[in-house]
């Protein structure tokens, strides 16, 4: 159970953002991973709760339908499916960018939005032959993520620069800073401010350890071990994040900088410029090839999983049911597919990797709250469900600690992140409105 929560949460951000959080935080960047893990703890443990009291597929969307009715039920359900389709879009830009230091004849204008239009259809398509040639793809490429940032850990270490690693961001990195415009929409940030800035950044790579939980049922000594694999899954994470952003920034402090755009002044390979720092060109192709097989791994993970959401809630009735039909000949829900990868597009060419982040984040806090509300009701509520484990310290002192955590981590959004996921929501509400309505006549 714990190796499942650590496969969950390591993946693909992690190529991405050592540049940003270096930008916000300079050498005290590391900083961003550990708080926001310990952050977390409270929301895992919420999880592991959850998950112990239903058998049932559907994680946050069964929850809150079980706690608080159809409703909040519906929107949790879609602002996962939100969430999926905005992960899957943000780490398919990625993608081109990395593949562009393998194949220096990619990195041409046109050239990004190809390779991710053809990486979200091929992946499309492969769901729509059926789920096995999914699962395949998926495991295929989660196998092997993982032992290039090990390698690049492992040598790295012995690299880093002292005078790059330090407990809290000294002022010349501050003011370099709050110089640039853009990041969350502010000019000037205070050293709160880059500390806000940078955990709703690191955020977005520590989502996952919700996975481990769900395979309780089957679990020897559940009320001990849940909580440990859940934790433990956060917490080793984020210790590798941590190792990881310590060589990035320690061995390669350019990636807080190196970037193309005044507005987003950061690296967008920031593992490859570390890595052939201080392993040269051979070693940053190694890194790109990880990234490439992480980021293709995730999207097609993302392939696979985002569809079914539609699935449940449409089984569920609360959205039209020709989205939960499966065809007869290949048993995939065409429709629901079709439906998930055209958001995908759309998203992956309207906004740019580190917009799609911050939405990303807005919409799963929507997840995490109301899971963390549920397990407080449902101590009340319904008391006869069977729990495999109970958070600490009652019903309602820690669900309490985890919605602030949620509702923390939700106030670095800015206003324009707000909108653009209310909206985003409005649109599965209207839907489901509209359905109901047509339904009833």
């Amino acid at each position: 159970m714990l190796c499942i929560g650590v496969n969950a949460i390591i993946g693909s951000g992690i190529y991405r953002l050592p540049g940003r959080l270096g930008h916000y935080l300079g050498p005290a960047s590391w900083l961003a991973f550990g708080v926001v893990g310990l952050l977390l703890v409270s929301v895992a443990l919420c999880f592991a709760e959850a998950a112990g009291m239903f058998e049932g597929t559907g994680g946050p969307y069964l929850y809150a339908r079980e706690a608080f009715g159809p409703a909040p039920g519906f929107l949790v359900g879609w602002s996962a499916w939100v969430t999926m389709v905005l992960s899957f879009a943000a780490v398919a830009n990625a993608i081109p960018g990395y593949l562009a230091s393998l194949v220096p004849q990619l990195d041409v204008p046109a050239m990004p939005a190809i390779m991710v239009a053809s990486l979200v259809l091929v992946l499309g398509l492969v769901n729509v032959i059926g789920v096995k040639p999914g699962s395949i793809a998926t495991n295929i490429f989660t196998t092997a993520k993982l032992v290039p940032l090990a390698v690049f850990v492992g040598v790295g270490l012995f690299y880093v620069a002292p005078e790059n690693v330090a407990l809290l961001p000294s002022a010349p990195v501050m003011r370099a800073a709050s110089g640039a415009a853009g990041a969350h929409g502010t000019t000037a940030l205070t050293l709160m401010g880059a500390m806000g800035a940078a955990l709703f950044a690191a955020f977005f790579p520590c989502q996952g350890f919700e996975v481990a939980p769900v395979t309780a049922g089957e679990t020897k000594e559940p009320t001990r071990n849940v909580p440990i694999a859940v934790v433990g899954a956060l917490l080793a994470s984020i210790a590798f994040y941590v190792a990881i952003q310590i060589v990035a920034y320690g061995t390669a402090p350019e990636i807080a900088t190196s970037g193309t755009t005044p507005e987003k002044p950061w690296s967008t390979r920031p593992i490859v410029e570390a890595a052939t720092s201080f392993m040269g060109p051979l070693g940053g192709r190694f890194m790109a090839a990880g990234a490439c097989i992480s980021m293709v791994g995730f999207c097609a993970g993302s392939a696979l999983v985002t569809p079914r959401f539609l699935v449940a809630l449409a089984q569920d009735g609360l959205l039209p049911r020709t989205l939960a039909r499966h065809s007869q000949r290949l048993g995939a829900p065409q429709l629901a597919i079709a439906l998930t990868t055209v958001a995908v597009l759309l998203a992956a060419s309207t906004l740019d990797f580190d917009s799609l982040v911050d939405l990303s984040n807005v919409a799963v806090i929507v997840q995490y709250s109301l899971t963390c509300a549920a397990i407080t009701w449902l101590r009340r509520t319904r008391p006869e469900l069977p729990r495999r484990y109970r958070v600490p310290g009652g019903s309602v002192a820690l669900p309490l600690i985890a919605i602030g955590v949620c509702v923390l981590l939700a106030s670095q959004a800015s206003l324009s992140e707000f909108v653009g996921t209310l909206a985003m929501m409005t649109v599965g509400v209207v839907v489901a409105l509209g359905y109901r309505a047509a339904t009833a006549r």
